[in-house]
């Protein structure tokens, strides 16, 4: 993108941006509680360790790639005994390669999310929903799209139903009444250590 269309496209989102807190601003409710909390690459590494669908995500992808070189394989040699050979041992060292190097994929991702920074995030949390704002983005998510809601002895790991997004909240951060509120809102919380 070049660089007049990159300051277009901003001038864009920023629009799009104050209209959303426009209507979000005609919602007459009063948050209940407010929780502001800044996050680095190491909060999403260790969300990764609950929420496997990050890693599942990374093998899927994988998976895709270790096909495609099979079927090169299987027009090279015109045999099905070396392409499955072939594309098991290629699913299996990547899927290890993902399990040793996850980790760093993450972090890499973040950085590149995030233009190299942390990512300060603004929960405010309402008798039914809580609404986010983050960078560019600002929605608004029901307790009850949660699907899944992991909560450790440091963090709740919240999993939205619709979009696939993963809120993390920082439990040495907030208040007691704000951690006993989420208990009570969100029913299927299951706890880890």
């Amino acid at each position: 993108m070049s660089k007049y269309n990159k300051t277009w496209y901003n001038l864009y989102m920023r629009h799009k941006m104050k209209e959303k807190i426009k209507k979000i601003n005609e919602i007459d409710d009063k948050y209940l509680f407010k929780y502001d909390t800044i996050l680095c690459a190491t909060d999403y590494i260790k969300m990764s360790k609950y929420i496997k669908n990050i890693f599942w995500s990374h093998v899927f992808l994988g998976t895709f790639t270790t096909l495609i070189s099979g079927l090169c394989t299987l027009i090279k040699t015109n045999s099905i005994f070396n392409l499955i050979i072939e594309m098991a041992l290629w699913q299996i060292l990547m899927m290890l390669g993902i399990k040793l190097y996850l980790d760093k994929i993450i972090e890499k991702s973040f950085y590149k999310y995030s233009n190299g920074k942390s990512i300060e995030i603004s929960y405010e949390f309402y008798d039914e929903y809580i609404m986010v704002v983050k960078q560019n983005e600002i929605f608004l998510l029901r307790y009850d799209e949660f699907y899944k809601c992991i909560e450790t002895n440091t963090n709740f790991y919240l999993r939205d139903l619709h979009n696939g997004k993963t809120l993390i909240l920082k439990k040495d951060e907030m208040k007691l009444e704000l951690i006993e509120f989420i208990r009570k809102k969100i029913s299927n919380i299951s706890n880890r250590t």
